[in-house]
């Protein structure tokens, strides 16, 4: 029960109260401190997906920019032309080739259609 209570004190930075007693800072310290291993993952975790999620929200608000200038075919097809390239699946094997590579080209791609909805509007 101690180990739970340990778990929980360290997981959860918020929680001031846990059966019915104050969570002190020197428990919270020490709680920390024995689960430091699984807290950073848990930290790097949320950190990953809350970027996918900021990453998500501004591809949805390019798409629908694009939609409402009626060009977002030209991103879809994009999109699609990448995603289906037989030569470009066997590249992604490659270290690093999503995150350099095709990292570079899809922002490139972005740029400019965020430059095209900037010298539309």
């Amino acid at each position: 029960l101690e180990e739970c209570r340990s778990t929980i004190v360290a997981l959860l930075p918020n929680v001031q109260f846990l059966d019915y007693s104050v969570i002190g800072d020197d428990e919270r310290r020490r709680a920390r401190e024995e689960r430091q291993v699984r807290v950073n993952e848990l930290e790097e975790s949320t950190k990953a997906h809350q970027a996918q999620r900021a990453q998500d929200a501004a591809a949805l608000a390019l798409q629908q920019e694009l939609e409402s200038l009626n060009v977002h075919m030209i991103a879809s097809l994009t999109n699609d032309l990448i995603r289906e390239d037989q030569d470009l699946t066997r590249l992604r094997m490659l270290p690093n080739f999503e995150e350099s590579v095709l990292g570079v080209l899809i922002q490139s791609i972005d740029t400019r259609a965020t430059e095209f909805i900037d010298f539309v509007h």
